[in-house]
């Protein structure tokens, strides 16, 4: 994790960064109590609070000196503590938690709610999350306003069969009749199940009919697992999906690579910026799956983007990552977070990448800046990597926040999709196969030097360029254009997603998922939901950057760098998932 050292009196300390994954009502907040002064002597009301966002729940973090949490001493004994508005306090069952503090070098805790510690682990390192992250994606059209939809099973995580306790799962107006929601499971076994039930209003209870649904069970020896589990209210007999992710291959990036898996988890679906270009566009972000009906060479009418886009905070500090969406363009940006030391002058890193993507989106746009400056000289048809490149130089000059940013837009027009890109953000497209999905076109990241990406600047006149700093302009983007066919996927995402998966393990949770939608009798053509598509992968991502020991694309090359770490990279995570339809 970048960002853990804090200059104090000239002297470099270490700053311990504590995660856990905690399910919470609206209200609540999960505080650090303990023996001490400094963790409330073991009163819930006095304890730190550790805070979590749209983009991080049901992930709350709190990053604080040593010197803050342990009142001079090395050892920390405490619990988190769920506290209601009203002051009432659930405590984690189990033993009292102990944390060694370092007195150098990184230190992270992650780990989740109740789950039993290792005494020994802690001694050593930081404990690894053990378990399994179980995400519900369900339909359910029977509620009535006001209704939950909960998941109930036999598990003390969800409820025990008892729906007041329950897992309670949330919907979108725009999403509905589709309902999605989490739960951390420490150990499951074989028989563990669960069931639908409808709670009302006024508290009447609908269980959904037929057997109970099973949950493959985890022994608890793999850290984070992350488990798929969809199905309709009332039609138990529908498979789930579980995704099992390593914990990392030394430098095997090549889609030949054997599978063999083990790891990966979870967060909430992300709140970061998402445009459309017109009402009509709510198609993009619709629920379920399409059917193709087959892949012809030239169609009537021009192919357009099914698309889904997931963005997920870092554990500490705010999400810097941004994206659009529409029918026939997709962006992103990923904000240079390094950029926060300049705040006191205006810079705000956040804005801009957001800035940067509503400006983009608007002069690509049927109509926008980006035609009518490419108009004169492709009379009215310019190559969709034109567009794309005009639609950067417009956000690069028409943005007025403060910050830095890399960006990537990608355009399609008729059968061609055209990208700019600039950075280490990127794009790939897949085609399917009788053996599953394959790589045929990806981008190339621009560095300066090791970890120094190309970037858009723009910096308050107070500040300006020190003496060598580099400043990148539209005009450095690498440009793309290649032809695709009905059927295909495209891939843009933020570092975040290519520093913590090989290639190899974006394409078996690709293949995985794409599997799981024909074999829920939707046939052969059937498309994966581009939305849950990129929750996976971003979910798959994000449990690898929280992994301080697993091997990831980021540890491989920094040790070619010469550089002593291991583990994945803490950062924010942006995916947009995008069929190429009809």
């Amino acid at each position: 994790m970048d960002g853990l050292w804090q200059q104090i009196d000239g002297e470099a300390l270490p700053i311990v960064t504590i995660g856990v994954l905690a399910e919470t009502a609206f209200g609540e907040q999960v505080r650090l109590v303990g023996e001490g002064e400094a963790l409330g002597n073991w009163r819930p009301e006095l304890g730190l609070a550790l805070s979590a966002s749209p983009t991080s729940y049901p992930a709350w973090t709190l990053a604080s000196r040593t010197a803050a949490l342990g009142d001079g001493s090395k050892v920390l004994q405490f619990k988190f503590v769920i506290v209601a508005d009203s002051g009432v306090a659930r405590w984690e069952t189990g033993p009292n938690r102990t944390l060694f503090l370092p007195t150098s070098g990184r230190a992270v805790l992650a780990t989740a709610f109740g789950e039993q510690p290792d005494a020994d682990a802690q001694a050593l390192k930081p404990p690894t999350m053990l378990g399994c992250l179980v995400m519900w994606d369900v339909v359910c059209a029977r509620t009535a306003p006001g209704d939950e939809l909960v998941v109930v099973g036999s598990s003390e995580e969800l409820g025990a069969w008892d729906p007041r306790r329950g897992v309670v799962l949330s919907s979108l107006s725009s999403a509905f009749p589709k309902w999605s929601g989490s739960a951390w499971l420490k150990y499951t076994d074989p028989e563990e199940s669960w069931k639908l039930v409808i709670r009302s209003k006024a508290g009447a209870v609908e269980w959904e009919d037929g057997e109970n649904r099973p949950l493959p069970g985890h022994s608890g020896q793999r850290p984070l697992d992350l488990r798929i589990a969809s199905g309709t209210f009332g039609d138990s007999g529908e498979a789930h999906e579980s995704l099992v992710i390593p914990k990392g291959r030394m430098g095997k990036k090549e889609p030949s690579f054997v599978r063999q898996w083990s790891s990966i988890s979870d967060c909430s679906t992300s709140f970061c910026r998402h445009m459309t270009s017109t009402d009509d566009d709510a198609s993009v972000m619709s629920g379920g799956s399409t059917s193709l009906g087959g892949t012809p060479t030239r169609e009537a009418v021009p192919p357009k983007l099914w698309s889904g886009a997931t963005c997920l905070g870092k554990l500490s500090g705010q999400c810097e990552d941004a994206h659009f969406v529409t029918e026939q363009a997709i962006g992103v940006a990923d904000g240079v977070g390094s950029m926060s030391r300049y705040a006191k002058y205006g810079v705000d890193t956040a804005a801009y990448a957001a800035e940067l993507m509503e400006r983009a989106a608007h002069a690509i746009a049927p109509g926008g800046s980006a035609w009518s400056e490419t108009n004169n000289d492709y009379k009215g048809r310019p190559p969709p990597d034109v567009l794309a490149a005009a639609a950067v130089r417009a956000a690069e000059a028409e943005s007025t926040s403060f910050g830095a940013s890399t960006i990537s837009v990608l355009q399609l027009t008729g059968s061609n999709i055209g990208v700019a890109n600039l950075g280490d953000s990127g794009f790939m497209v897949l085609h399917q196969t009788e053996q599953g999905f394959e790589i045929v076109t990806r981008s190339t990241e621009q560095q300066h030097g090791w970890n120094f990406p190309y970037q858009l600047m723009r910096l308050p006149p107070t500040l300006g360029l020190s003496a060598g700093a580099q400043s990148d302009s539209a005009a450095d983007c690498d440009c793309y254009q290649f032809p695709v066919r009905v059927g295909d996927l495209v891939l843009l995402y933020s570092d975040g997603l290519a520093d913590n998966l090989f290639e190899c393990e974006i394409l078996e949770v690709i293949d995985r998922m794409c599997t799981n939608a024909r074999q829920q009798g939707k046939g052969s053509g059937a498309l994966a939901d581009p939305e849950l598509l990129s929750r996976s992968l971003a979910r798959a991502a994000q449990v690898r950057s929280w992994d301080t020991s697993a091997d990831s694309p980021f540890s491989v090359a920094a040790r070619q760098q010469g550089q002593a770490f291991s583990g994945g990279k803490e950062d924010d995570i942006t995916v947009v998932a995008a069929w190429v339809v009809p």
